[in-house]
């Protein structure tokens, strides 16, 4: 009797493991993470294949909670969406956190972040974990940069338009950038959204050999070693069994994911990069 019960508990944990499910997360991106900055409750989805049912119940979440990105919208706690971001930021160590929209994402049964395409309607301020009105510190990094352009300080190309290519590791509570390519010149902002991604698909290619990593580069390392060195200098010494994921972003928006990954999972100990065999 003993035993029917303990196999009957292994089928429904097994069970359990492979329901589908659908986690929806608002993020703000910094220099070389992503931290998250709210959790809407999970969405049950009917298939780990149905990536447009998580999309769009996060992004109907995600409207309804803060009121279409509006970061002045009360919540139900009696404090605005950006003062609970703010919050949660200080304890991140984020205190104080200038001109940063919050962007959405989805995430498909343990998979890479994936952005809705949606985000704040205006830009995020924090000064000691409280919300303030980012107007002050709009108008004085626009009257600095000019100044520095009137100098000879700053190129006056403000216009130009780039690409950023970056690998992201992805924890519970954030994306750790692991790697990035150099910078993509593009045509436009609006419109080569196509062209970034491709630039970037074709960079992460060549330098993982296609996500390989236990490529050795020129350098006589590999890709998976480069990575938990990286991450090493990120305080992460031991990771076990996480894909990495290729991302781009287009004129300093959100990082959207190119739909390539590590072929194999990471695995760091004490920094050295070792197989997931366990």
């Amino acid at each position: 009797m003993k035993l029917a019960f303990v196999l009957l508990a292994l089928v429904a944990a097994v069970c359990a493991q492979q329901e589908p499910w659908c986690r929806c997360g608002a993020f703000i991106t910094f220099d070389d993470d992503e931290a998250m900055v709210y959790e809407m409750p999970e969405v049950t989805i009917d298939s780990c294949d149905d990536h447009k049912q998580c999309k769009n119940s996060c992004t109907k979440e995600m409207n309804k909670y803060s009121h279409y990105g509006d970061l002045w919208a009360m919540t139900p706690q009696n404090k605005t969406v950006g003062q609970a971001i703010c919050e949660t930021l200080s304890g991140l160590k984020h205190d104080f956190v200038h001109n940063h929209y919050v962007y959405g994402y989805y995430e498909v049964c343990g998979g890479p972040w994936e952005y809705t395409g949606i985000s704040s309607q205006g830009m995020l301020c924090c000064d000691d974990g409280l919300q303030q009105h980012c107007i002050n510190y709009e108008v004085n990094t626009v009257a600095l940069r000019f100044s520095w352009i009137q100098h000879g300080l700053l190129p006056s190309a403000q216009s130009e338009t780039w690409c950023r290519c970056a690998v992201f590791a992805t924890f519970e509570f954030a994306q750790e950038m692991v790697w990035e390519g150099e910078e993509i010149t593009i045509d436009s902002c609006e419109d080569e959204t196509q062209q970034c991604k491709n630039s970037c698909v074709e960079q992460l290619n060549a330098v993982s050999n296609g996500g390989d990593l236990w490529y050795m580069g020129e350098d006589g390392v590999s890709v998976g070693q480069h990575i938990c060195d990286s991450l090493v200098g990120l305080f992460h010494h031991s990771v076990h069994n996480h894909y990495v994921y290729g991302y781009y972003e287009v004129c300093g928006g959100a990082w959207q994911y190119t739909g390539i990954s590590s072929k194999q999972m990471l695995c760091c100990e004490g920094g050295q990069h070792m197989h997931c065999i366990s």
